[in-house]
């Protein structure tokens, strides 16, 4: 029922995108165009939660049952990672359990992400404007409004990837006032505010900034502090890695990995998964701050797609719920690259493979095995599942990592494109003074 109801929401969200090509965005003024854009998603998130969670009556699924469980233990007077143990950081927790006490409710904390999601979207918009143009801006606001990846994770599960990405863009925002120390702030909040995975976008926002020791000192600030506070109350700031530390998804280059004969169970194997993602990250990012890095606001929206999407095909866990945290990123990439028809219809595609994959995972892979690493489960089940059913997960996986790569590749050459452009306007300025 899950896939079925995902599998024609994407369809339909894939239809709608295609027939936005059939209007004159153009004609609209930009007021109207923002307004437009932000109550439309708004009325979109607003529908689906009021008909799923006040008409149907559900009880929200996926992460949101941890999310509620950890905020009842909070509100029981229960300290995190001390009382009861959590893969997310602790002020997550605290705010969850906020929502929690207005509203005793796992849907108070998906209308939680959803009124963050809401609060974020006109700021992305302007960053697009102010970044990049109004086209872009248009194009990328219309690729997120159609999405049902974006959909799903917020307006249905209340994933905490919103507050991640409100995250990134206030210091994104900041980061072009030339606002280095705040920014800096921002980002060491955002650790113990969402989880330590927003520590991915850390490197990037701290070679855009001008004032890199100020960002340095401003950003561990928090990090510091909140794990001296739980330390000093007996709790283990540790306990996330611990959690999370052998958790592998489908998806990724290291679940290919697996099938092909890597032992996916073996300790040294996971370091050396591990091992391959930061190498991955760290080539990916020296390569653009020495190659690509201008000091326009394009690199740093840009740079978070490519890092972003990097983390994905790379890491041996990145669920597709994670593209959430630089999703409009993502769309401003797709859209500079070349918007047109043809590559709408490869993000629509793109969409409904990332809103499926983890669904599929779940009900035909771990959910049928004992063993709980995808590329296990797989191999200790091919035999039992039906040919067209295997051949279809290998298919759809074999897609959702080329998509990565294909926007990895296409931003990259979009920077680089860029860089050329800025180290060529001085020289013909400077030509044409002298003549």
């Amino acid at each position: 029922m899950v896939l079925l109801a995902k599998l024609i929401v994407s369809l339909a969200l894939f239809a709608l995108l295609l027939l936005s090509f059939k209007i004159d965005l153009s004609r609209i003024k930009t007021r109207q165009f923002t307004i437009l854009a932000w109550t439309s998603l708004a009325f979109l998130r607003v529908v689906v939660f009021v008909v799923l969670y006040m008409v149907m009556n559900l009880t929200p699924q996926s992460d949101n049952t941890v999310y509620y469980s950890e905020a009842r233990a909070a509100l029981t007077g229960g300290l995190i990672y001390r009382d009861f143990g959590s893969s997310y950081g602790p002020l997550f927790t605290y705010m969850d359990a906020a929502a929690v006490y207005l509203w005793d409710s796992p849907k108070s904390i998906v209308l939680f992400a959803i009124v963050i999601e809401i609060a974020t979207f006109p700021l992305w918009m302007y960053l697009a404007r102010r970044a990049f143009d109004e086209t872009t801006c248009r194009s990328a606001s219309l690729l997120y409004l159609l999405s049902p990846l974006p959909l799903f994770a917020v307006g249905v599960t209340g994933q905490n990837q919103s507050l991640g990405a409100a995250y990134l863009a206030i210091a994104i925002l900041l980061l072009i006032n030339q606002r280095d120390a705040l920014a800096g702030l921002v980002m060491g909040l955002a650790i113990p505010g969402v989880k330590f995975l927003m520590a991915l976008f850390a490197p990037i926002t701290w070679a855009f900034s001008r004032q890199k020791l100020n960002f340095l000192i401003t950003w561990l600030i928090f990090p510091i502090g909140v794990c001296a506070i739980l330390w000093f109350a007996h709790a283990d700031p540790t306990v996330p890695f611990q959690i999370q530390v052998n958790d592998q998804t489908s998806g990724n280059l290291p679940f290919f990995a697996g099938l092909l004969g890597a032992n996916a169970t073996s300790s040294a194997v996971r370091r050396c998964f591990d091992l391959f993602t930061l190498i991955s990250l760290a080539t990916v990012f020296l390569l653009h701050a020495f190659r690509t890095k201008t000091s326009e606001g394009a690199w740093l929206v840009n740079l978070c797609s490519v890092v972003g999407l990097t983390f994905m095909l790379c890491s041996k866990k990145s669920y597709t719920t994670y593209l959430v945290l630089f999703y409009f990123p993502l769309c401003i990439s797709v859209a500079r690259a070349g918007f047109s028809v043809a590559s709408a219809v490869q993000f629509g595609i793109f969409n409904c493979i990332a809103t499926l994959e983890p669904s599929l995972s779940f009900r035909w892979i771990t959910n049928l095995s004992e063993a709980k690493i995808p590329s296990v489960a797989f191999l200790s089940r091919f035999h039992d599942m039906p040919f067209l059913v295997s051949l279809t997960f290998i298919v759809i996986n074999v897609a959702l990592v080329s998509f990565y790569l294909r926007y990895l590749l296409s931003t990259s050459r979009v920077m680089y494109l860029a860089k050329l452009r800025s180290v060529s306007e001085p020289s013909a300025t400077a030509q044409t003074e002298l003549a």
